[in-house]
């Protein structure tokens, strides 16, 4: 792999954007094809839970590291800049940083913003295996399928901070190359 104006190899920024973008792509197709599609399809809402339980499973194992795997990138490219007394990558290791710290952002948000709905699903989730796994008198289907809606916007937007990331360290890299 060459090297980026002699400092972190020219791939570990490209490697950042690439997964930034992945997860922000990966992130956005659960909420707008996946949960589109349980929404249309589900007529009962202890089946609704139990589903978006397990798709809250399988994303809490993979789109966390992925989003922290990409801001160590970042983070890996800046601090090859930071100790240069050039100025040009002084602003270098600001941007990349930038980029690193926007793209983690989701999990503080997750925590922040999001918990309270979460933890309202996993409840019902809870309550409806506690009455012997049908649950549909726990909660309507209607008021499940909002609370999904809701969780869903909240993702969305908590999809749009590595998709920032990817932004941000492109134009870093392309500026970089410039200079």
């Amino acid at each position: 792999m060459t090297k980026n104006n002699g400092s972190a190899p020219l791939g570990i920024p490209v490697a950042a954007i690439i997964t930034g973008s992945f997860l922000s792509g990966a992130m956005l197709s659960i909420s707008l094809i996946t949960v589109p599609l349980l929404l249309d399809t589900n007529t009962s809402s202890a089946h609704m839970v139990v589903q978006w339980v397990r798709l809250y499973h399988y994303g809490h194992i993979l789109l966390p590291s992925l989003s922290v795997t990409t801001c160590l990138f970042y983070i890996y490219t800046a601090r090859s800049k930071q100790n240069s007394s050039s100025i040009a990558h002084q602003l270098f290791w600001n941007r990349y940083t930038r980029a690193g710290l926007v793209t983690v952002l989701m999990i503080p948000f997750t925590l922040m913003v999001m918990v309270p709905t979460n933890n309202t699903l996993f409840r019902l989730n809870e309550q409806m295996k506690a009455s012997g796994g049908g649950g549909d008198g726990i909660a309507n289907l209607e008021s499940v399928q909002d609370l999904v809606r809701v969780w869903t916007k909240m993702h969305i937007g908590r999809s749009l901070f590595p998709l920032l990331g990817a932004v941000l360290g492109i134009r870093a890299l392309l500026e970089e190359g410039r200079a």
